[in-house]
Order: structure tokens, then sequence, then C-alpha cells
């Protein structure tokens, strides 16, 4: 097995551990963070059956789109959910309702029949572009010590993931002219960088469970 299955792989059963660690903290867990355990799941099951598909010779296309409108949907209801100003609560939704509404409405011009790239590119935009507004909420607005806070460190990895894998989205094929089969080296790099971040959201999601713990002892 070559360095980018294994990566993947990796990554994947990462994505499954960080679930069954949720969902055995279940009743500690916060409703965001409970949407996120969920949201690693069927993170974990999407690429499940894209690796059947891929390995049927099937065409995988259709499956990353509907994993990554999951994914979109699922992080921006986290984010509604705790950010605290009622505009960008509205503005969250409304955003969210426009992508989808683009998304199925490129999907149904192409025919389904391009690749999903794009799309996802995009996704990964905005989801970019809500955890640095979140996190200039907590570091600059409101001014608070991340460090102890569980949301710090489940952004930092959901900006650490998606930041690496939105430049190769943007950049792939212009790299693969230049690269060709090379480009693998790139995406087992991205594989790697997502793994480092699912360390911090799993910090992020043991550091929720224990304070709601404590929360429950203590009251």
């Amino acid at each position: 097995m070559d360095n980018f299955n294994i990566s993947l792989n990796i990554l994947n059963y990462f994505s499954l551990f960080i679930a069954c660690f949720g969902f055995y903290h279940w009743k500690w867990l916060a409703i965001h963070f409970r949407i996120y355990v969920l949201l690693r799941l069927t993170t974990f099951a999407f690429n499940l059956i894209n690796e059947l598909l891929i390995a049927n010779a099937a065409n995988p296309n259709h499956v990353s789109l509907f994993s990554s409108m999951t994914e979109l949907i699922l992080t921006f209801l986290i984010f509604y959910l705790v950010l605290k100003d009622g505009l960008m609560k509205q503005s969250v939704m409304v955003v969210l309702a426009s992508i989808i509404l683009f998304d199925i409405s490129f999907w149904i011009y192409d025919g389904g029949q391009s690749k999903s790239i794009f799309i996802i590119a995009v996704n990964a935009s905005f989801l970019l572009v809500l955890c640095l507004y979140y996190l200039y909420q907590l570091l600059v607005i409101d001014n608070l010590q991340v460090r102890t806070l569980p949301m710090f460190w489940v952004t930092s990895g959901l900006l650490i993931k998606i930041s690496g894998a939105l430049i190769l989205y943007i950049t792939n094929d212009y790299l693969y002219a230049i690269l060709k089969e090379d480009l693998i080296n790139m995406w087992t790099f991205r594989n790697i960088l997502a793994i480092a971040a699912f360390g911090f959201t799993l910090f992020g999601v043991w550091l929720e469970a224990k304070q709601g713990r404590l929360k429950a002892f203590d009251s």
C-alpha cells in the first residue's frame, strides 16, 4: 500500500475514532459538539462509500458532492449555534441556503457529469471564512482566554484541515499539468495535515466532555 492510501486510511479511521469517542461521552457534550461528532461519523461513511465505488470502477463524484454538502450543512449549523450575534446567525442561514441552491443548480446544469472538485472548493471557501470569523470573534471581539475553550480547538482543527484541502482544490489542475503522477504526494501531505488537524478537534471534544462532566457534578 502506498503512502497516500496509508495516510488516507489513517485519516478516515481517525474520523471514526473521534465519532466513537464523542458517542462514548455523548451525555457530557453540548448540542453543537454532538453535531460535530455526527459530522465525523458521516464523513467516515461517505469516504467508505467512495472507496467502494472506486474499487468497483464507479464514478464517486456524486458521493463527493453530497459529502461536501453534508459537511457544509452540519458545520454551518454548529456555528449558527455558537455565534452570539443575532444578525450573524441569520446571515449564516441565508448564506447556507444560497450555497446549497448554488451547489444543486450547478450539479443539475452540469448533468452531474463533471468532477465535483469545483463545488467542493466553493463550499470549503465559505467554511474557511466562517472559521476565521469565529476565531476573530473569540480572539479580538470577546478577548477570551481561548486555550480553555473547546470550540477554539475544534475551529482551529477545522481551519487547518480546510485550508490545506482548499489550496489543492483550487490548484489541482494546474499542479497536475506540472507534477503529473507526483501530485499524489501533495494529496498525501494534505492527508497528513488533516490528521494533525483531527488531533486538535479530538482535544476539543475531550475538553468539552471534561468540562461538561465537571459542570454536572458541581450542579
